[in-house]
């Protein structure tokens, strides 16, 4: 069965994010991010920047971004008890990137053009503390795979229409993620956009916007839910918009 709607990530099965006040202006969260930061470049090797922060009693969550890739956005917790990092986002922002580029091609062959993004991995739970402290960012799929042993991972990806989409059209696709994450269950979310505003919605999504909002609806022409398991490929319409 296919699992609908699931907006949870990794982050949110190994850390527990801030409910409280909204979100501050980056001045604030530069202020107040400082010792994230500095925990994360320690961590990654890599200069990030606090964008906003949300705070309540017990933590703040904060909005980052690489500097040199700003279209990463992450979140990452800091426990003000403890006055240590809870967990980030990090890791699973630049696996993401690898899913992407490998369904890309894959999209490339069927003559598609699209982006994917990852909703959630499910790990299991003992091997939260090591997710948290791995700092590899460049492994492959199937490196990701053997280490944290996901039992699915959930993607949602919009794909430019053609007049011509359906969920049979991404069997291929699917069939060879299957394989690339060594048999692990994958599932796609497909949003079928507009030619017209293909890129104005692509600008948005890389930025790891949701596009399953009212926000997006005017630009859609289907929604598709696809999966490959040990049963083989299945695939559904969702729904599909009217003009």
């Amino acid at each position: 069965m296919l699992r609908k709607h699931i907006l949870f990530t990794t982050l949110l099965s190994i850390t527990v994010l801030v409910s409280g006040c909204g979100l501050s202006d980056a001045s604030e969260a530069t202020e107040d991010g400082k010792e994230i930061v500095a925990v994360l470049q320690e961590k990654y090797d890599t200069d990030f920047e606090a964008t906003h922060v949300k705070r309540s009693k017990d933590a703040f969550q904060f909005w980052m971004i690489p500097k040199e890739q700003p279209n990463d956005t992450f979140t990452a917790v800091w426990d003000r008890e403890t006055n240590k990092m809870r967990g980030d986002g990090y890791l699973e922002r630049m696996f993401g990137r690898t899913i992407n580029n490998t369904v890309r091609g894959y999209l490339e062959q069927e003559g598609l053009e699209g982006e994917t993004t990852i909703v959630t991995t499910k790990l299991d739970e003992s091997l939260y503390d090591t997710y948290r402290a791995e700092s590899n960012i460049h492994m492959s799929i199937g490196e990701y795979v053997e280490k944290f042993k996901p039992e699915y991972i959930i993607t949602q990806m919009i794909v430019k229409d053609n007049g011509n989409i359906t969920p049979e059209t991404f069997n291929s696709v699917i069939t060879n993620m299957y394989k690339e994450t060594l048999n692990t269950v994958y599932e796609a979310r497909i949003f079928v956009i507009k030619e017209k505003d293909f890129e104005k919605v692509k600008k948005d999504f890389i930025k790891n916007t949701d596009p399953g909002t009212e926000d997006y609806f005017e630009h859609m022409v289907s929604e598709l839910a696809v999966v490959y398991d040990a049963n083989g490929f299945n695939g559904m319409t969702e729904h599909t918009y009217k003009d």
